[in-house]
């Protein structure tokens, strides 16, 4: 949304990248027990997902890399800090209510995206309809 591409392809790549990347960091961390190795292990894995993603959105809208880094940078430094403060509730104290957070998260993510890729598809509806009448009525003149 900050970079404010209406682009259809790019969403589903970021859509995409988001359901893999976030549970399978999630989901692995839960069976790391040392807290040392715990934060080294999540540090490095934000790192690589910042990168990730970063490049691979790069490879999308051919905006500048830097920008495109930043912003996959404040997402999901974002999402770290969220997450953090969420590790201090008893919510996290087993691994199953762990996996049950990853589902109901996918879930909702998942609904909310199917949402959205069906306003892209009325948007482009719209748009090819908009675009047969204006070329429908430049014929006619």
């Amino acid at each position: 949304m900050i970079l404010k591409h209406k682009n259809l392809k790019l969403f589903i790549v970021v859509s995409i990248l988001n359901l893999i990347l976030n549970p399978l960091m999630n989901v692995g961390l839960s069976y790391i027990e040392e807290k040392l190795i715990y934060y080294l292990v999540l540090s490095a894995a934000e790192i690589a997902t910042i990168l990730i993603e970063s490049l691979v959105v790069y490879l999308f809208i051919k905006e500048k890399y830097l920008k495109v880094l930043l912003y996959a940078a404040i997402a999901n430094i974002s999402s770290f800090l969220i997450g953090f403060v969420l590790t201090f509730t008893p919510i996290y104290q087993t691994r199953i209510t762990i996996i049950v957070i990853v589902v109901l998260f996918l879930s909702v993510y998942l609904f909310i995206y199917i949402v959205t890729l069906l306003a892209f598809i009325r948007n482009y509806r719209n748009r090819d309809d908009n675009r047969r009448r204006n070329e429908e009525n430049s014929q006619d003149n």
